[in-house]
């Protein structure tokens, strides 16, 4: 009887055991990572701020925002909890910082006498003493993007007359135009390891241009993706729809572009804003050899898109998932590694950065800016073929203490 008894628990124990196991994690390679993203407001935005823009100081945890309902820029220092905000006097457009000199620069996005101007702000004091250090004028009319090169200080900006301006950024003068009367600018990057800079223009194309002569050494169309509907497009009836390009990063370790490739339902005038379709294709560039290596990487679904690269994990991060998510790309394969959805912050998002010096990125919603973590770390869970060895083990184990026990009695 008591033997039977034993055994009856023994079995019981085996099954509870059994029925229990998931919850020692799953079944995993030895080389198999597991992402774990977590995501967190650090700045809220009031309802009269209309952050258009963000920058970042890659070596001081400094957000910049353009607040084009107040007329002013916004510095955040993240790690010390300082703000400040600087009044521009224009609607400020599009930011870019240099972060060896601790200047930012300011487009002004009006259709106005100011709109040729770019503002400098310098935070070389830290960010509490930031202020106006000077305007540079006769910068294209209607200036809007910018980027830097850190390595050379020059300052590259486009704008919708059909030039690119450069400035240096030692003397804050501008000295050349390039691409006058042939690109309407819609989005600028650099590899500073190159010196090359890559603009898009409202008409598909590509140019890469040489930083040392300010020449223009090609450019590349970019067309509509094999896998994208026929029914309009680059090489289809253009009143059905096209594509331009509307965001641009390159990753200076593989000197790959990407592009942003959106669709827009017909031609855009000269001077036009483009009405936003929510469907965007990723274009990934040679950009040594102005070849596109891949027309879709992925298919977007959005109303804003962007995109930034991490140089030291040679990590891209697309930004067009719903107006709530984005993408993670292999630099090195050139495909989706993840896909993550942010929906549950209640926002919907303008602009990515990252900083390289925590691997965090930070996105620009409606209503604040979000920090986000990547904790790349495996899983502590036994493997499975082990743990099925130890359940009858300690069935064995339970069914002879159950026969000492009755014993007793």
């Amino acid at each position: 009887m008591r033997v039977a008894l034993a055994t009856v628990f023994g079995i019981l124990l085996f099954a509870l055991l059994s029925g229990v196991r998931p919850s020692f994690g799953q079944q995993q390679d030895d080389d198999q990572n597991f992402a774990n993203i977590s995501a967190e407001r650090v700045i809220s935005l009031g309802h009269t701020f209309s952050a258009l823009d963000i920058g970042i100081d890659l070596s001081g945890q400094i957000l910049f925002l353009t607040d084009r309902s107040n007329r002013t820029l916004v510095l955040y220092d993240l790690e010390n909890n300082v703000t400040k905000s600087i009044d521009v006097e224009h609607y400020t457009s599009m930011v870019a910082v240099d972060s060896a000199t601790k200047k930012a620069y300011v487009t002004n996005g009006c259709d106005c006498p100011a709109a040729h101007d770019v503002t400098v702000i310098d935070y070389s004091k830290g960010v509490g003493s930031a202020k106006v250090e000077a305007t540079i004028t006769n910068v294209s009319k209607r200036a809007s993007p910018i980027a830097i090169n850190d390595d050379t200080g020059k300052i590259y900006v486009g704008s919708s007359s059909n030039a690119l301006t450069v400035i240096d950024g030692t003397t804050n003068k501008v000295v050349g135009t390039i691409g006058e009367g042939r690109i309407n600018v819609s989005g600028i990057d650099i590899n500073p390891k190159t010196n090359q800079v890559y603009v898009i223009d409202n008409s598909t194309t590509l140019y890469k241009i040489d930083g040392a002569t300010n020449k223009i050494l090609g450019n590349i169309m970019i067309g509509l993706p094999s896998s994208a509907p026929k029914e309009g497009g680059n090489e289809g009836d253009s009143s059905k729809g096209r594509l331009i390009p509307t965001a641009i990063a390159v990753n200076p370790n593989t000197n790959v572009v990407y592009v942003i490739n959106q669709k827009v339902p017909k031609p855009i005038p000269l001077g036009e804003e483009a009405p936003l379709f929510n469907t965007a294709y990723l274009v990934a560039v040679n950009g040594t050899s102005n070849t596109i290596i891949n027309p879709n990487i992925a298919t977007l679904n959005s109303i804003d898109f962007d995109i930034a690269v991490n140089n030291d994990t040679n990590t891209v991060y697309v930004l067009g998932l719903r107006n709530t998510g984005l993408i993670k790309v292999d630099g090195t394969t050139n495909s989706v590694s993840l896909e993550q959805d942010f929906s549950d912050l209640k926002d919907s998002f303008r602009h990515v950065v990252v900083d390289e010096s925590t691997n965090k990125f930070y996105l620009s919603g409606r209503t604040g800016i979000f920090e986000v973590s990547e904790n790349n770390n495996k899983a502590n869970a036994p493997e499975f073929r082990d743990f099925v060895m130890l359940i009858p083990a300690l069935a064995i184990a339970a069914a002879v203490i159950t026969t000492r026990l009755l014993r007793e009695f």
